[in-house]
This record gives structure tokens, C-alpha cells and sequence, in this order.
């Protein structure tokens, strides 16, 4: 079997409190950040570890939640979680997990530049 290396702790708050802070401190200072919502690996964890796959997802839910609450703006690239192929492992995206990432962030680009 493949060991899980990074177990989701919904629970835990400071993930949380790092992108608020993080939101916050670019407010303050007049950034102009636009957040990318990266995927997970879905399908390893639904494949390998289905019991800890609702925890990655309400991990995911709260990110989103809090970056709609704060305003602020991002891509949202989460639901490329179960696309096959677009992760070589748990963590690391593949060319191709990458160029959908890509995708997202040109579109996002030319929308805002029209």
C-alpha cells in the first residue's frame, strides 16, 4: 500500500488563520494578489485512503470559503482534483496537471485584461 504522506486535519486552524493573515497583510499593504485554489489528488486518495478523502474536501470547502468571505480574488483550479493524469503523485502535478493549471490562469488573465 501507499503511505499517506500528509494527513488532512480539518480541524485545525491554522491553515486558516495563515491565508486570512496572509489576505489581510496584502490589504494593508496595497498588493494586488490574485489567489490560485490548487487541486488535490482525489483520485490517490479515494484509490488509497478514502476514509481521509472527506477531510481533504472540507479542507477545500473552507480554503474556498474563506476566500470568498475576505474578498478576495482567486482561481479556482480545485475541481481539476479528478482529472486522471494530472498528478504523478500525491502532491506533484504532472506537465499536464500543470498546463490545466495554466489554462486557468491565462483564461483568468485575459478576462481581467478585456
Amino acid at each position: 500500500t501507499c503511505a499517506l504522506p500528509i494527513y488532512p486535519h480539518p480541524e485545525e486552524t491554522y491553515r486558516a488563520d495563515e491565508l486570512r493573515t496572509m489576505i489581510h497583510l496584502c490589504k494593508e499593504r496595497g498588493i494586488d494578489i490574485v489567489f490560485v485554489a490548487g487541486p488535490y489528488n482525489h483520485i490517490a486518495f479515494a484509490q488509497v485512503h478514502p476514509d481521509e478523502l472527506p477531510k481533504m474536501q472540507q479542507i477545500t470547502k473552507n480554503m474556498l470559503h474563506i476566500l470568498k468571505e475576505e474578498g478576495a480574488k482567486y482561481i479556482d483550479c480545485t475541481d481539476l482534483s479528478t482529472v486522471p493524469g494530472a498528478f504523478r503523485d500525491w502532491q506533484h502535478h504532472t506537465s499536464y496537471g500543470g498546463y490545466l493549471i495554466y489554462q486557468r490562469i491565462k483564461d483568468y488573465v485575459e478576462k481581467e485584461n478585456r
